[in-house]
């Protein structure tokens, strides 16, 4: 049953108990709310049990409509009657009326109807159930006010607390439903959950205070819940964090309206989200003694405090319930949140807001998204005018103190406001991003805004990258500034001591701040990058700019601001310590202070000089192209330990076809030497900005390790040698020097010309003073040391000097294994025999084998059989009778393969899973290739014993082969010109390499290698076939066309040989062995020697087992030997 009345507008001189707009209203089962009306109205009570409370109770007991009418008029009648000396804070406790902050006690509350009386809330078993009332208590006053007498004056009445009244259990309030549209129950539960203890304010200790944060956390978290668990609420978690915290504000400054919240020291405060006020309940600060011990602190409590009941009632639980049962009685604060009340329409609750009629619904999320867009306070935005400390203390505190103090405090007041805008801006920071972020964030209409700068990935990483640091930083400088107001509010107004609070917070903050520093260059660079290339970003920073809270400061001033404030943190505290007397305590924690935030603006600094560098970098690597394919190589500048070195302008003097200098750009790193042409200004990319104009590579880059210089001495080209016309610039003399690859000694050195004397010179100390190279990849271990050095002087004559004991072998081949109790073994196979020994301990190698023309050996591990070609006869020898050891009996004869002396080399693996020995004979017109299994039994000892090798199949390759591998399901055959691939099911011979390719590069890069050498290819399982010539490498996938052109392979010099080990390409010749990565074809590593000879090789597609081995010839007294090494990569 509903009743439609109007209500008249009263003006002061009505009754505190209502006061309302003339609106139609409803009188149904919940309450007094407006009908048909979409702006929220607030109503302020004087006691929990008003008209809204006794509608609902006259609904629970079936009260007639005619008794409740009676009983509206009977109530409207007092309000006319009623006093108008009403205090402004008791007429209107609305968050929303702006009422004025006065410190007024409240007005006693006239009497309630006999009828409204007779229905007082009850808890436990009632129908409704609500908390318990709240009543004022007569005993304990609120404390009056004088109106003539000042403010300042009025200091709290503490009196013992008296014992509360009895309560029901705990578990009668256990589910009591609970409605936070009332101030009066958010204000019971406050005093129940909010955690209180002595905080100091003016050195005065309070006892039951709480700070500012305190309260507005409290509430907010209260609201949040309630929001969360009730079924009328259904918001995004992020904009009910923002319009809970707004509407905790709100709530907050009407609670300390009604003086239910006040100042510790009744000072005129308005309550903010900071540690700078210390606030008391009334109901601590009139029942509170000090010096009573246990009454100083209350704890808070932190955990769920509400529960859905019977679907639709939110209710207390069991740890609100037992808090509840401490709560005092007395005088509560009266007023209705309208964003927090229920939808007044029955039906609403049994629907679940579907089909609401009324335009407010809080189902619809319209209140409290009101709330939210109203009350939303800007980031940045300053609160009041910065004043000076001199201006907001009375004069009398000021004249009391000497002249140097009052310059101190005013210099720690400006250092305390300086870092609350500092604080400010970062928070602006955190705001765009936020904006930039809800601009990518998909509408119900469009899966993604037409305007969004960035989206996805690119987002990410654009926030990460430029705004990532901010969320860092923002904290450890929040946490100093309530230090700060802690120090300000409790030495207050004259404040001793800083320096501690100071060092304290840069201790705190050394890895964030220093990181962010560091970062800011990247960052920046990142901003204005993204700008260049994407006008919506650039139109996003322009918004920024014109953001009320910016200021017109554009978004990079805002990034700089940390970087600033860190240095400008060393002038405040100088101007502290300069007003700060000798004999103070805080000199020696202000120096200290100053000492830390010094060394951690050196520390910035280098990694700031460390970014800057890494940025030229990567700008170089973007702006370097290659017009010719021979010239790109993979220089990894973006490596970290990549530094440039120097860079300058050069010239190249006109030969016989040129007219004009040339003007190049030579660039130094610690690993390249790159010569660049700077693209033609008639380029349409000539007008771009510095960093994206793009670097022409004028020659291949020369590696450090490879580069030499020199003619720094040469005599400067002046007028006298060539035309002043002709001169690239105005000055009369050129100064020449040359750098050269040293590898490439066919070719004449490279004169380049500067303009100036010191310029040369610079790039003498540029060249010659080269920082040594990064640590080697792979060390070099010593297998033979001294054994294939001379033995003895010649004393006889001999018929041949091979035959002579003196005679030094040639080392052909090696190979290692593992032998019993694992010990790795290495055998060297030279002209004269093979030797074998403990790898890496040259001592203990021993002559096994004495044969001629040894040139290429292994070993197979599980049939226990070294395999030796000697003579062009394959052999296979018992190893158990070349290393004796004990555990075997030898066999009684080698055993020889193939039955001839034709046999050219041989390779060993496994075809589909089958071990497979393959060898080549070598005829005139072709080769033919061969391929045995292993035939076994078992011995005596039950042991795997090789009796010999069965021949399963056999082809034949035009004119030769050159080296055959084993792969999972057939063999390559390197040939002169090419690779062929030759499988078992179809007996054919199929080039492994396209002729025609898709690219245009890789189709030229084919038609340029088509006449060089195969030296190998190996398979990679990411990146498909590698094939190796003596010019360099590329990848091809399994059609034989060209991939991953990015990692091609360009060998310094020409090479003989290639192997594959540890991930890395060794690529040998006479004079050089290049270590190249087998991904991405960077060179890591480059050795020169004499006679340098790769001593194994691969036999399967795979990389080598064993480190690999080389032989060179190195100086051994007055004379050269050969050294047997392998190359092992550094633990």
């Amino acid at each position: 049953m509903k009743l439609l009345f109007m209500i008249p507008q009263f003006h002061d001189t009505w009754n505190p108990e209502y006061r309302l707009n003339s609106h139609v209203y409803v009188c149904n089962a919940s309450h007094l709310v407006p009908f048909l009306s979409s702006d929220p109205v607030w109503v302020s009570c004087s006691k929990m049990s008003g008209p809204a409370d006794a509608a609902r109770r006259e609904s629970a007991s079936s009260v007639s409509i005619d008794a409740l009418v009676d009983e509206i008029d009977q109530v409207m009648d007092d309000m006319r009657d009623a006093p108008p000396s009403m205090s402004d804070a008791s007429r209107s406790s609305s968050i929303c009326s702006g009422a004025g902050r006065r410190r007024r006690p409240l007005p006693q509350t006239p009497p309630l109807p006999p009828a409204w009386q007779s229905h007082s809330m009850q808890t436990g078993s009632s129908t409704v159930m609500s908390p318990a009332p709240m009543r004022r208590d007569a005993e304990r006053p609120w404390p009056s006010v004088s109106r003539q007498s000042s403010i300042d004056s009025v200091l709290p009445a503490y009196t013992q607390r008296t014992e509360a009244e009895p309560h029901a259990h705990v578990s009668s309030l256990i589910g009591t439903s609970v409605d936070l549209s009332r101030l009066s129950q958010v204000s019971q539960l406050l005093s129940c959950i909010l955690e209180r203890k002595p905080l100091i304010k003016g050195s005065v200790v309070y006892p039951l205070s709480f700070t500012g944060r305190t309260l507005i956390e409290t509430l907010t978290s209260m609201i949040t819940q309630y929001a969360q668990v009730s079924p009328c609420f259904e918001l995004d978690p992020t904009a009910l964090e923002d319009t809970a915290h707004q509407l905790a504000l709100s709530m907050a400054h009407s609670l300390k309206t009604q003086l239910y919240v006040h100042e510790a020291d009744w000072e005129e405060q308005d309550i903010t989200n900071d540690l700078g006020g210390v606030y008391m309940l009334s109901t601590d600060s009139l029942s509170t003694k000090k010096d009573v011990p246990g009454q100083d602190a209350v704890h808070g409590i932190h955990t769920q405090l509400f529960v859905v009941s019977q679907d639709i009632h939110v209710a207390l639980s069991a740890t609100a319930a037992a808090a509840c049962m401490t709560a005092a009685e007395g005088e509560r604060p009266t007023g209705i949140i309208s964003p927090l009340t229920h939808c007044y329409s029955p039906t609403c609750a049994l629907t679940h807001g579907q089909g609401c009629y009324s335009p407010s619904c809080p189902r619809q999320n319209a209140a409290l998204a009101q709330v939210h867009v109203s009350q939303e306070m800007e980031p940045g935005e300053s609160l009041s005018a910065a004043k000076a400390w001199v201006e907001i203390f009375p004069q009398s505190v000021v004249s009391s103190l000497p002249r140097e103090e009052v310059k101190r405090q005013n210099a720690i007041h400006e250092f305390i406001q300086k870092e609350e805008a500092f604080l400010r801006d970062l928070q602006l920071l955190t705001l765009f991003c936020s904006k930039l972020q809800a601009l990518a964030a998909p509408t119900p209409t469009l899966a993604l805004p037409p305007d969004a700068p960035l989206t996805g990935e690119a987002l990410t990483s654009f926030v990460e990258d430029v705004f990532g640091p901010v969320f860092t930083l923002l904290p450890r400088i929040a946490q100093f500034v309530d230090h700060m107001h802690e120090r300000q509010r409790e030495q207050g107004p004259v404040i001793q001591c800083m320096g501690d609070v100071v060092t304290r917070a840069a201790l705190d903050w050394r890895t964030e701040y220093v990181s962010y520093v560091t970062h800011y260059p990247a960052a920046l660079a990142h901003l204005k990058a993204e700008c260049e290339s994407n006008a919506r970003m650039q139109r996003f920073v322009d918004d920024c700019r014109r953001y009320p809270a910016a200021g017109r400061h554009p978004l990079d001033n805002f990034l700089f601001r940390p970087p600033a404030r860190l240095q400008r943190y060393h002038l405040h505290l100088e101007s502290i310590l300069k007003h700060t007397s000798e004999y103070s305590d805080d000199r020696d924690a202000l120096q200290l202070a100053i000492e830390v935030l010094d060394e951690q603006c050196l520390v910035a600094q280098s990694g700031v000089e460390a970014t800057e560098a890494r940025l030229d970098m990567r700008a170089l690597a973007n702006q370097l192209t290659a017009k010719r394919l021979d010239d790109y190589i993979d220089m990894n500048l973006l490596d970290a330990r990549h530094q440039l070195l120097h860079r300058s302008r050069v010239f190249r003097r006109p030969d016989n076809f040129e007219f004009e200098w040339t003007q190049l750009e030579a660039i130094l790193t610690n690993q390249f030497l790159v010569l660049v042409k700077p693209r033609a200004h008639d380029d349409p990319e000539a007008g771009a900005p510095s960093s994206r104009r793009k670097l022409v590579l004028s020659r291949k880059p020369i590696p450090v390790v490879c580069l030499g210089s020199g003619g720094f001495d040469l005599a400067p080209t002046g007028r006298g040698s060539i035309s002043r016309h002709w001169m690239p610039t105005n000055v009369s003399e050129m100064y020449p020097f040359q750098v050269w690859h040293k590898l490439h000694t066919n070719q004449s050195p490279i004169t380049l010309y500067v303009c100036t004397r010191d310029e040369r010179e610079e790039w003498r100390r540029a060249l010659e003073t080269l920082p040594p190279t990064s640590p080697h990849t792979f060390v070099r271990t010593d297998l033979s040391g001294d054994v294939f050095s001379a033995r003895a002087e010649p004393s006889e004559t001999y018929a041949l000097v091979k035959d002579a004991p003196w005679a030094r072998p040639d080392v052909t081949c090696a190979t290692t294994w593992l032998w019993r109790d694992r010990v790795l073994l290495v055998a060297i196979g030279t002209t004269e025999g093979i030797w074998m020994g403990r790898y890496g301990d040259p001592p203990t190698l021993r002559k096994v084998l004495h044969m001629k023309g040894v040139t290429q050996c292994a070993v197979l591990q599980e049939y226990r059989r070294f395999l030796v070609l000697a003579d062009k006869s394959l052999i296979a020898y018992d190893l158990e009778a070349l290393v004796p050891s004990g555990q075997g009996t030898p066999s009684a004869a080698p055993m020889r393969i193939g039955g001839g002396r034709d046999v050219h080399f041989f390779s060993y693996g496994h075809v589909h899973a089958t071990p497979m020995l393959v060898y080549a004979k070598r005829k005139t017109t072709e080769t033919s290739v061969r391929l045995l299994t292993p035939q076994t039994s078992l011995d005596a000892a039950g042991q795997t014993m090789l009796t010999g090798f069965q021949l399963v199949h056999k082809f034949y390759v035009y004119p030769e082969a050159l080296q055959i591998q084993c792969v999972r399901d057939g063999v390559l055959v390197s040939t002169p010109r090419t690779v062929y691939t030759y499988r078992f099911t179809s007996h054919m011979l199929v080039p492994l390499l396209s002729l025609r390719q898709n690219d245009e590069r890789a189709h030229a890069l084919v038609r340029q290698w088509e006449a060089g050498v195969v030296l190998g290819v190996f398979h990679d399982a990411e990146r498909g076939w590698l094939m190796c010539y003596d010019r360099g490498a590329f990848f091809v996938d399994e059609h034989g066309t060209m991939v991953h052109m990015e990692c091609t392979f360009q060998w310094e010099k020409a090479v003989d040989s290639v192997v594959l080990a540890d991930q890395h390409v060794f690529a040998c010749s006479s004079t050089h062995v290049e270590v190249h990565e087998a991904r991405t074809g960077r060179l890591v590593q480059l050795h020169e020697g004499q006679d340098i000879q790769m001593l194994v090789h691969n036999d399967t597609e795979h990389a080598l087992g064993t480190p690999p081995i080389l032989v060179e010839r190195v100086p051994f007294g007055t004379t050269q030997v050969q050294r047997v090494v392998a190359y092992q990569q550094r633990s």
